[in-house]
């Protein structure tokens, strides 16, 4: 009785599942362009779509599921490579941008992802084409017209390398992250919210942010009562630098090493780096770079005789160099200029 039930359930599946035209649709063109089956979700965004008038467009939006595929470093074997030529000089054809700043940015997206697809993409026999053939070729505009969207956003919200990111994750998962962040219970964390995404997608992991974001207020409150006056001072600072890296573990690497090189910085040899030694620390930690201090250190004695011979004011040239110094910068014709 229980094998005639089942029986009949799977027989009703059955009946059921061919009897679904959106989904008997989208499954043909699937094959007809070429593309793995679809998925249940795919089914139904064609389903909701409106069957065959969108079936290249749903088929253009499957081509996204090779995003966060990875690509080896350096050039395409010589194949591969004129097959990304192909792809993206047809995702570039595809769209008009706004003004030449997303024309740049789109062309740089677009090589990214003929990279994607050319080492990822398989046809229906599970092949790699060798040229963009005539299904493809009308799938790629429909491609092109939603990076191309996406693109806007991205740079609306002002993302850096959209190129980089979008080949990764959607700009909607950014936003979406980036909110989450943004209304996080701890303050550490929306006050950071915009490098702690950057930080993910810089290592290409979104999911980053999370582990990041869980541990921030705890670090915090570490440097905050850490032995160390320097270290307490400039918590906030460590902590940002520890976020923008996406390794919290800097925060305790800076802190540790923060009063030694500050000592060292107050005995040095040249008076324009003692005096400005706090200034050089600042910076350091800012940039979340110990050896930066070094560096400052050594050209602080230059910079300053570069600020005396351009301001003509010895007075203000001490105070120039320290704010320069705290920049991270030793560039003084540059930091005149930006300050002018």
């Amino acid at each position: 009785m229980a094998l005639a039930k089942a029986r009949a359930s799977l027989v009703t599946a059955l009946h059921a599942a061919s009897g679904d035209r959106h989904a008997q649709s989208a499954m043909r063109a699937h094959r007809v362009l070429r593309l793995h089956e679809p998925a249940v979700e795919e089914v139904a965004a064609y389903r909701k779509s409106g069957g065959r008038a969108n079936a290249r467009l749903i088929c253009a939006e499957s081509l996204l599921r090779l995003r966060g595929k990875p690509i080896a470093k350096g050039g395409l074997e010589a194949g591969r490579a004129f097959f990304a030529d192909e792809v993206k000089r047809m995702l570039c054809d595809g769209v008009k941008a706004k003004d030449a700043g997303h024309w740049e940015r789109f062309d740089e997206l677009a090589l990214s992802f003929s990279r994607l697809i050319a080492v990822h993409y398989r046809d229906g026999r599970g092949r790699q084409p060798e040229r963009v053939d005539r299904e493809l070729r009308t799938t790629l505009p429909h491609l092109a017209g939603h990076l191309m969207a996406e693109l806007e956003l991205h740079m609306e919200a002002k993302f850096a390398r959209p190129a980089n990111n979008l080949c990764k994750v959607s700009v909607f998962d950014i936003q979406t992250k980036l909110g989450t962040l943004e209304s996080h219970a701890d303050k550490v964390v929306r006050d950071h919210a915009r490098t702690i995404v950057y930080a993910a997608l810089h290592a290409g992991n979104l999911e980053l942010a999370d582990a990041l974001a869980e541990g921030a207020k705890a670090k915090l409150g570490m440097l905050e009562s850490h032995a160390d006056e320097i270290v307490r001072k400039y918590a906030k600072t460590i902590v940002c630098a520890a976020l923008r890296s996406g390794d919290l573990e800097l925060a305790g690497v800076l802190a540790k090493g923060a009063r030694v090189k500050l000592d060292a910085l107050q005995s040095h040899a040249d008076k324009a780096a003692r005096d400005n030694a706090e200034a050089i620390i600042c910076a350091a930690l800012r940039y979340g770079n110990l050896k930066l201090a070094d560096r400052l250190a050594k050209g602080a004695a230059d910079a300053l005789d570069g600020l005396k011979e351009a301001l003509g004011d010895e007075r203000g040239a001490e105070t120039q160099l320290s704010m320069m110094l705290s920049a991270g910068t030793l560039d003084v014709k540059g930091f005149l200029k930006a300050a002018a």
